[in-house]
């Protein structure tokens, strides 16, 4: 059996998978500057923790992100609210890698600093 797609639906196929394959665009893994920055917030809510920097800046991590962004592991963000809480009480330092995906930094691991 030979399948032919013509016209319109064979367009709205390809721009649909056109848009599923380049719709979310990540850059190269980052890492927040550790000079002085320390933690002004952790927030876990709904499976999303939220870890935000001196910066102001936010900086989140979920366990199924948009598809070509960086998802985490229920134990990966256990440990990273762990060592933002940490951070936050002891006035330590956090370095954060993290990926930038459809204007979103998503967290890939984090580092306390002393």
């Amino acid at each position: 059996m030979k399948i032919i797609a013509t016209g319109n639906k064979f367009r709205n196929f390809v721009g649909l998978a056109m848009i599923a394959a380049f719709g979310a665009t990540t850059t190269t893994a980052l890492a927040a500057d550790t000079g002085t920055l320390t933690v002004n917030a952790v927030e876990y809510a709904n499976t999303q923790l939220l870890i935000q920097l001196s910066t102001g800046n936010n900086y989140i991590a979920v366990p199924s992100a948009p598809s070509g962004c960086t998802s985490a592991t229920a134990d990966s963000m256990k440990i990273w609210a762990s060592q933002a809480q940490s951070a936050l009480l002891s006035g330590k330092r956090l370095k954060i890698y993290y990926t930038i995906c459809s204007s979103v930094p998503y967290i890939d691991a984090v580092d306390i600093w002393n």
